[in-house]
């Protein structure tokens, strides 16, 4: 017995022994010791007891000599157990010590053929064993074999190299493992039931890397291990071995993640789940750094990643950096290399690090060789995690790494070659991943192929020195985005970030290639993406796809919708800003505010433009600059719209036909533009920003442009000048050097809009020059040149009343070049030829002008062509000897002159029709006159008008682009206060109904009384009516209670003469701790069918302060105190009150009773404003504010009640202890009357309320309010 009794000692301390090698020393000497004795049910127990299940213990850090040691040693224990289960003909036991035996042995082996055959042999036995088992009725063996097979079936899958291997083999462990669940939870062996759910856990995930999530029944299979799980955790409550809290937990929070990201649609309810999940793996973290598990340490790291990853928490995992990396390093990589059951997380360990450093290296703020040697460490890891045999679709995020890790390299490279190297091992490890996917068809194997290959594809699109080239990588990284988007199933967010970045691929080939069907897509992806962010309240990236659609509405010319989309974005910017509270962020938005705000005026003042209302266009530009030059980063974008708003200023000037004044303020227009440039130069100098230096660079190229389209209208205006001077050749001369200007920049626009208005604005300046030597050397070819000219350009404008003024133009000069051989021919016959085709241009020119909207032009080109109307009779008239004739074809002449001259004088141009009033004249008084056509048919003002010659747009001088990644950031950060608001938030309202408990009818009126008790003999009310625990609790002195029992008992009874509905009683003065006390109150509160609330004792087992309501069913409800006291007991000395309190938010129950809606608020917890707040602002409204107390200081709690009956519009109880006293009653309406008791006094009051009347007057109060009090604050 001596013996047996020292081998249980052993045993015990071999339990509980740290030291690992030690421990199985002492295990294998109590194991001999039985052995000699030859008592097979011990030795069968110890064998059980540290079977596989306690091997994955010994996984902690150390020397990998020790660390393959022990593990020897622990194989010889099993092999000795075998040949002596063999000699006893225990033929169960001898296999299971075998394959224990032969599995611990194959933990040291490398993977290949002889450790596959050896495993393939281990669950061969464990196999038998199961058979063996299944015929007895013992569930916790069958439980430990089940087990035990699954583990081997896990190790098997690093085999497997293709799906359908995977799968069966997968599915066959889930069987087995998930049996091992049933049996262990049959037999009550909590650590085989959270082993199981783990490795069950662990399989169900490798299923996810080869099978969608939508799979048929996959979804199930989740929701089944969660409730599993769960199940656990309950039975869990008293478990306190961190070694399995650590593989429960951990399980817990995995399924939960993988749950809700890839299964729970509302954003809310995924978002609280995926936090859940995630404080498990944490919780589960700490557990296995307790039990010193580093091979689940690597565990919970990866999976916090992960489902931090893919969640969108970004910030978490930029904190978690730092302190990850030096865990995994302590982890001990090489030793884990060791522990094949745990590849994968050797595999984790080396991934981790790579996943960190890949993500670190895209981090612009960094400096480029910094970035350069995080991108070369996460190269490092990852090329070592593809060393390590794990499963293989795993490799895949190894792959990504890789691809990201490469892509930041090729990004940064200083010289083409390093470029070459670095791209083609970017689009390796891309195809890598690719075929990877494509060889296992779904799950995250495929989507991290897509997500890869889009990497890769996007990173030479930018890189792209030809535009095919990046048209071409765009096209493939749109086809990758697709099929991704098709198989996206994570959460809502990232579904809308997705199919936003496939709109944005959209856009930007768009621009590439000026096709207007593809930014239309474009537009329509990032719609979608914004209709579901709005319904979903995702402010910030509601705000964000407005911004966008913005961009594509001024690409497509749309600048009104542009503006609009603006507007909107500015309002959803203020939706978030609501939601915010944390300054530095505010800040971000309010920038964010105001320069959408800008740029809404900025695509107005476009939009102005575009319709030549330069004066608009003007004051819209100089309000966005105002705002642009108000932030310091934009101040850049301020000058350039300065610069804009004098290039409008000096445009109207040149409508406005006051050539002198324009030329000016063309000129002041440039100097702006040129001083655009130098804070452009400034700014990029500032910048640490790559887009933000390259979008700075082409606003300075386009800069420079608008310099030159300032120098050439200066050229047209100086040309219009000099030919209304008669210097046609020096006009001539001015307006080709504006064509050849307007020509070198036409050739900088790539929008073909854009670039035909300026072809056209060209071709102008070309038929002005043209007109110009015309005039001066009266030659018909070139005439017939400028109305080619003119046609050309007719025929480039889009917009019709400049093509419809460019065709009368035309036509013009081709009545001109006419009117020049008419003059050129003394031959009747010829002129007589050539009146009724110039007659045909002026009508098609009049036509023109008219369907243009140029009506007075068209009056000039009509009355021109009834002067020379007038002019060809007349000629003939000189020609005819007939006087008959004669006289018939001046009379004819005579009344066109007369019609022509009407029509001058109706279109406003007198000069013309005094000249033709001078003919007329002439005409009547017979004298002779000289008729040339080309004087007849002189061009109107407005075929050298500027009308349609405006500075294009150029898509280029566009907003700066949100970025994806900062609205997802904004989006967390937005979440991440208002969770933090929350978990800061002091008080929580909790709403109860009594009417759904109790059935009852609601009381018109009810009374209300207090009842102030507890005045001391002495003096010294603590001395003399408490005992004072030493951890600072309260109770009555036992020779106390029946003193204390009579006058409850006689001022219940007092109040029930009085009618009184609802009894209050001050803090601390019933006890109920004390049975007596206790029985007295629920008995009255019977008796007499009142709401009894004996004000708050301290409850010795909770040590909480708590308030009791007591009514005619029993207790009602209670209230904890959250605020402990500090009260001054004399002589120098504080008593502070020992309570624990609840965690923030602290509850505080509104209960709704017959008599109403009713708050108990304990002692000081009621000067606490925020409390008082919620109290205020609480739906629906408290009607009764009940406040035991225990306080020397009165003031305080007067100056709150007195503002609470308005504030809360309430009935406001406060019950002081009667040492005290001035417990008082504080009521809503104007009521005059006192209702106090003075200190020292024991004395009843009370206050009758008309509930129905109490709440009509509410409304009346609020609504004349507006709910606008404020609070007394205490300053005591």
């Amino acid at each position: 017995m001596q013996v047996e009794e020292h081998e249980d000692i052993l045993l015990e301390k071999a339990r509980t022994e740290k030291n690992k090698f030690e421990a199985l020393r002492l295990y294998e000497q109590v194991i001999k010791s039985f052995i000699r004795k030859k008592n097979v049910v011990r030795v069968r127990k110890i064998y059980a007891e540290i079977g596989i299940l306690h091997v994955f213990k010994y996984f902690t850090v150390m020397a990998m000599e020790k660390f393959e040691g022990i593990f020897r040693f622990y194989a010889k224990i099993f092999k000795d157990g075998a040949n002596f289960f063999k000699q006893t003909g225990n033929k169960a036991e001898k296999l299971e010590c075998e394959a224990i035996a032969l599995l611990i042995i194959t933990l040291f082996k490398e993977y290949n053929v002889e450790s596959k055959n050896e495993l393939i042999k281990i669950l061969g036995i464990f196999n038998i064993l199961n058979e063996i088992h299944s015929k007895e009725s013992n569930h916790d063996i069958m439980a430990r074999i089940s087990l035990s097979t699954g583990l081997t079936i896990f190790m098997l899958m690093v085999f497997c190299k293709n799906p359908i291997e995977l799968e069966k083999i997968s599915q066959k462990g889930i069987s087995v493992v998930s049996n091992s669940w049933k049996l262990s939870r049959n037999s009550g062996n909590l650590q085989t039931l959270i082993l199981s759910i783990f490795l069950e856990v662990i399989l169900l995930l490798v299923q996810n890397t080869f099978k969608n999530y939508q799979d048929k029944g996959r979804k199930q299979n989740h929701q089944t291990l969660l409730s599993k799980a769960e199940e656990i955790l309950k039975l869990a409550e008293d478990c306190n071995d961190a070694y399995i809290l650590s593989y429960l937990y951990n399980a817990i929070g995995i399924v939960r993640s993988v749950f809700a990201i890839h299964y729970i649609e509302d954003e809310i309810k995924q978002r609280n789940f995926i936090e859940k999940g995630i404080n498990f793996i944490e919780k589960g973290l700490i557990f296995a750094k307790e039990a010193k598990n580093k091979v689940l340490v690597i565990t919970s790291l990866y999976f916090l990643h992960h489902s931090a990853f893919i969640s969108g928490r970004f910030m978490y995992l930029q904190k978690r950096i730092i302190n990850d990396l030096k865990e995994v390093k302590s982890a001990g990589i090489r030793f884990l290399s060791l522990s094949r059951p745990h590849f994968f997380a050797d595999f984790y360990a080396h991934y981790i690090p790579a996943f960190y450093y890949s993500n670190i290296a895209q981090m612009s703020f960094f400096t480029s060789s910094q970035r350069k040697s995080y991108a070369k460490k996460g190269i490092d890891y990852a090329l070592k995690s593809l060393k390590i045999i794990t499963l293989e679709p795993d490799y895949s995020v190894s792959f990504i790494a890789l691809t990201v890790s490469y892509a930041v390299l090729v990004r940064l490279a200083t010289s083409e070659e390093e470029k070459r190297i670095n791209i083609e091992k970017m689009l390796k490890y891309a195809e890598k991943a690719d075929k990877l996917g494509e060889k296992y068809g779904g799950g995250d194997a495929r989507t991290l192929g897509y997500s890869a290959l889009y990497r890769a594809y996007k990173t030479l699109a930018d890189i792209g020195e030809s535009e095919e080239e990046k048209i071409n990588m765009l096209s493939k990284a749109i086809e990758v985005s697709k099929k991704n988007l098709m198989l996206f199933s994570e959460s809502r967010t990232g579904i809308i970030v997705a199919q936003t970045r496939l709109g944005l691929l959209y856009e930007e080939i768009g621009i590439l290639t000026n096709d207007i069907d593809t930014l239309m897509k474009a537009k329509d992806l990032i719609l979608k993406s914004n209709k579901e962010s709005n319904e979903r309240g995702y402010h910030y990236y509601t705000a964000t796809t407005y911004e966008y659609i913005s961009r594509i509405e001024d690409r497509l010319g749309n600048h009104t919708s542009s503006a609009e989309n603006y507007k909107k974005a500015t309002e959803s910017h203020k939706d978030s800003l609501r939601n915010i509270e944390y300054k530095l962020l505010k800040d971000r938005i309010k920038v964010k505010i105001k320069y959408a705000h800008a740029w809404s005026k900025i695509e107005r003042a476009k939009a102005y433009h575009k319709n030549e209302n330069h004066l608009k266009a003007m004051q819209s530009y100089e309000e966005a600059s105002e705002i642009l030059k108000k932030i310091p980063k934009y101040v850049f974008e301020g000058f350039y719209n300065v610069a804009w708003a004098l290039l409008e200023k000096a445009e109207l000037l040149s409508k406005q036909e006051k050539q002198d004044e324009a030329i000016n303020q063309y000129k002041i227009a440039s100097s702006a533009f040129e001083k655009a440039i130098e804070f452009l130069d400034q700014a990029s100098t500032k910048s640490k920003d790559q887009p933000e230096r390259e979008r700075i660079k082409k606003l300075k190229k386009v800069a420079n442009v608008r310099i030159n389209y300032c120098k050439a209208r200066i050229n047209i205006e100086e040309a219009i000048l000099l030919g209304k001077k008669g210097e046609h050749s020096i006009a001539a001369e001015k307006f080709a050097i504006a064509a050849s200007v307007f020509r070198g920049v036409c050739t900088q626009y790539k929008l073909e809009r854009e670039r035909k208005e300026l072809e056209a604005i060209y071709y102008l300046c070309r038929a002005w020059e043209s007109m110009e030597l015309a005039e001066k050397f009266e030659e018909p070819e070139r005439f017939e040149y400028s109305a080619n000219l003119f046609s050309k350009a007719s025929n480039l404008f889009s917009d019709t009343k400049l093509k419809l003024l460019a065709l009368g133009n035309s036509a013009f000069c081709q009545a001109l070049e006419l009117g020049c051989k008419f003059d050129e021919s003394f031959e009747i016959k010829i002129k007589t030829e050539l009146y009724p085709k110039i007659k045909l241009m002026l009508s098609k020119a009049a036509s023109s002008y008219g369907k243009g909207g140029f009506e007075n032009v068209a009056n000039w080109a009509l009355a021109t062509s009834i002067y020379f109307d007038a002019a060809w009779h007349l000629i003939q008239a000189d020609k005819e000897f007939d006087l008959s004739e004669k006289g018939r074809l001046l009379n004819i002449g005579s009344n066109y002159l007369r019609s022509a001259l009407d029509l001058f004088n109706q279109a406003g141009y007198k000069n013309k029709a005094a000249e033709v009033q001078d003919r007329l004249s002439r005409v009547e008084k017979e004298e002779s006159i000289l008729f040339s056509a080309l004087n007849i048919i002189k061009e109107p003002s407005i075929s050298r008008s500027t009308i349609g010659i405006v500075a294009p747009s150029c898509p280029i001088e566009s907003s700066q682009s949100p970025r994806l990644g900062e609205a997802h950031q904004f989006i967390e950060e937005e979440r991440r206060i208002a969770k933090g608001r929350m978990e800061r938030k002091k008080y929580e309202l909790v709403y109860r109904d009594l009417f759904e408990e109790y059935p009852k009818v609601q009381k018109r009126e009810c009374r209300v009384g207090i009842a102030q008790i507890g005045v001391s003999v002495t003096g010294d009310i603590m001395g003399e009516l408490y005992e004072i625990n030493p951890s600072g609790l309260l109770n009555i002195k036992e020779n106390k209670v029946e003193e204390v029992r009579s006058n409850v008992k006689n001022m219940v009874e007092r109040a029930h003469d009085e009618g009184i509905n609802i009894l209050l009683f001050p803090e601390m003065t019933i006890d109920l701790n004390n049975g007596k006390l206790l029985e007295l109150i629920s008995n009255q509160a019977k008796l007499f069918g009142m709401y009894i609330i004996p004000g708050s004792f301290h409850d010795q087992e909770t040590k909480r302060n708590i308030s009791k309501v007591f009514g005619p069913d029993g207790i009602l409800w209670e209230q904890e105190k959250h605020i402990p006291a500090v009260i001054n007991i004399g002589g120098g000395k504080h008593f502070k009150e020992g309570i624990e309190v609840g965690n923030l938010p602290r509850k505080t129950i509104i209960c709704n009773t017959e008599y109403g809606r009713i708050a108990i608020v304990i002692c000081r917890d009621f000067l606490d404003m925020d409390l008082r707040v919620e109290l205020k602002n609480f739906e629906p409204p408290i009607d009764i504010i009940l406040n035991p107390a225990f306080t020397p200081v009165t003031a305080d709690f007067k100056a709150a009640h007195f503002d609470a009956r308005r504030s809360i519009y309430a009935y406001s109880f406060f019950a002081n202890i009667g040492e005290y006293g001035e417990s008082l009653i504080y009521t809503p309406e104007k009521d005059r009357t006192e209702r106090n008791i003075p200190a020292k006094e024991e004395s009843l009051i009370f206050k009758d309320i008309d509930l129905f009347k109490l709440r009509s007057e509410r409304k009346k109060w609020e609504k004349k309010d507006s709910r606008k009090q404020t609070f007394i604050q205490s300053t005591r």
